[in-house]
């Protein structure tokens, strides 16, 4: 069956926009469901503002994120 995610876990897998630019150990910020989060990339790459990225991960109040597709 579904599972209900909920908390910071009902985040992963939601789009949200970068903010503030993420780098390699540099973390930014991202706007996901209107609310402003501590972002950090899975990559290891620079992610400038306005990219839209999915969140695959949550550590903490950080949320790992990709560039979408």
């Amino acid at each position: 069956g579904s599972e209900l995610r909920t908390g910071v876990d009902a985040l992963l897998g939601k789009t949200g926009t970068v903010t503030e630019r993420i780098g390699p150990g540099l973390s930014g910020r991202v706007k996901v469901d209107g609310e402003d989060w501590r972002g950090a990339s899975s990559e290891g790459g620079v992610i400038e503002p306005g990219t839209q990225v999915t969140v695959i991960q949550v550590d903490g109040t950080t949320l790992m994120v990709e560039k979408e597709l």
